[in-house]
């Protein structure tokens, strides 16, 4: 078995290193990417996909909202 971190570890630190999300959220958000409905890979679109099926799992508005504005701060740092 390999040692150290493997591409999901390595993505939720960098989500939570890069973007301030929690390591919680974070973790839930590379789950996510593998859900069906979604590419299932770690290519920053399955992140955003994976990051607004999370969103969609939040009751409030608000929760929402600020969860699917990180997508677009994502996809905004990856263009600039």
């Amino acid at each position: 078995m390999p040692e150290g971190p493997d591409e999901n570890d390595l993505a939720v630190k960098r989500l939570n290193k890069e973007f301030k999300v929690s390591e919680s959220d974070a973790r839930e958000i590379v789950d996510l990417v593998y859900s069906p409905e979604n590419p299932g890979d770690l290519s920053v679109w399955g992140v955003v996909n994976g990051i607004t099926s999370a969103a969609k799992g939040h009751a409030y508005a608000e929760a929402r909202t600020r969860i699917s504005a990180l997508a677009g701060r994502i996809l905004t740092a990856t263009i600039s």
